[in-house]
């Protein structure tokens, strides 16, 4: 069976306009959401190139090539058919018929389909839009090869002409979007490092006491006491042993490595453990890092693509670099240390703990590592 022959009008929803704003005003709030540190170590331009893909608007491209056909008999109701001598019209009348579906694959975002262009008519396509598919039906009694050719070229033809009116909609849409980011992206930039410069635009000395670091001086030493080893840890409500950074595809080996450490009496600050409804996800990731004696990085294939671990990692390697003190502690998960250098060389010279799925293993190693 072909399915259901359900279509609809496309291209019904008002504008085109909408949707470009929409798009815009998102990207402008992510922009806005995005981690400090993200924003003040990280390449803008990427940031902003990334952004801007995000949030372009692709109008669908018909595969013609991959075009493919369904047919099934079907009773058709040819009651309202004034072509046939009918006594009661006020009554279904079927007849055994025919149903041909076309499939037209195509590329681009589906939604478009709901969208009036700017430009329309008074007649609007027919269709069904199914996954990346867009669907033509035809019932009828006797359907022609001619008939089904010319309806299903008509229809192709409308539908091309619907999208062209998008294309032409869009102008230079999607080539704004990566200057609006910049701009957006640079504006954020400047307000926080106006923030971090406050004390030194009053004239007040910036930097540790004498003889101290500023991490000693906010986050607790080394050698202070730990709760008993056998205790487990709860929440911590001051600093933290360590900050996990990870990429989602990684949070099964976080979601044990976590507890782990806690049972062995470390206060330890995770995104799930920390962050809760209602606070800012930047803020309190910029809080976590900077409280946070250690940075524990789970390094994958999959962290190294995204944006905000590989922005969290940079911030502690800054630190790591300006205090010279031991500070990440890379584990690698799939990859070779080979390929974590070539990703971060700053940090290339920096052992590193591979994960083989034993957490009692590598909570071991990371309890050596920081005495």
């Amino acid at each position: 069976m072909i399915g259901s022959p359900e279509r609809a009008y496309l291209f019904r929803k008002p504008s085109l306009y909408g949707v470009k704003e929409y798009q815009q005003k998102k990207m402008l709030e992510e922009i806005g959401q995005l981690p400090s540190a993200l924003l003040l170590n990280g390449n803008t331009d990427e940031i902003a190139s990334e952004l801007a893909e995000k949030y372009s608007i692709n109008v669908p491209k018909l595969n013609k090539s991959g075009i493919r056909g369904q047919q099934e008999p079907v009773q058709v109701d040819v009651s309202r058919d004034q072509t046939r001598a009918i006594f009661d019209r006020s009554r279904p009348l079927y007849m055994e018929g025919t149903r041909v579906v076309i499939f037209v694959p195509f590329e681009g975002d589906a939604a478009l389909f709901e969208i009036r262009p700017d430009t329309f008519t008074s007649v609007l396509p027919m269709g069904r839009v199914v996954g990346q598919e867009l669907q033509f039906t035809k019932e009828g009694v006797g359907i022609t090869k001619e008939q089904l050719a010319k309806e299903k070229d008509g229809w192709l033809t409308q539908i091309e002409q619907y999208l062209e009116w998008h294309r032409k909609g869009l102008g230079g849409f999607n080539e704004s979007l990566k200057g609006a980011a910049l701009q957006a992206i640079e504006k954020r930039r400047q307000k926080l490092q106006a923030d971090q410069n406050l004390l030194s635009d009053l004239g007040v000395p910036v930097g540790p006491a004498p003889g101290q670091t500023i991490a000693s001086q906010v986050m607790p030493s080394p050698a202070a006491p730990r709760r008993a080893k056998t205790e487990a840890a709860s929440p911590n409500p001051g600093n933290f042993d360590f900050f996990i950074s990870y990429a989602g595809e990684d949070r099964a080996v976080v979601a044990e490595l976590v507890p782990a450490l806690e049972r062995k009496g470390y206060a330890v600050w995770w995104d799930k453990g920390q962050i809760t409804i209602g606070d800012r996800l930047s803020q309190k990731i910029d809080e976590g890092l900077r409280r946070s004696r250690f940075g524990v990085v789970i390094v994958s294939r999959a962290f190294i693509a995204k944006r905000w671990p590989d922005a969290e990692l940079r911030a502690l390697a800054n630190r790591a670099v300006n205090s010279g003190h031991k500070v990440v502690l890379p584990v690698l998960v799939g990859i070779t240390h080979n390929e974590f250098a070539e990703a971060y060389p700053i940090l290339g010279d920096i052992v590193s703990a591979t994960f083989t799925g034993d957490h009692a293993a590598l909570v071991a190693e990371i309890s050596a590592a920081v005495g």
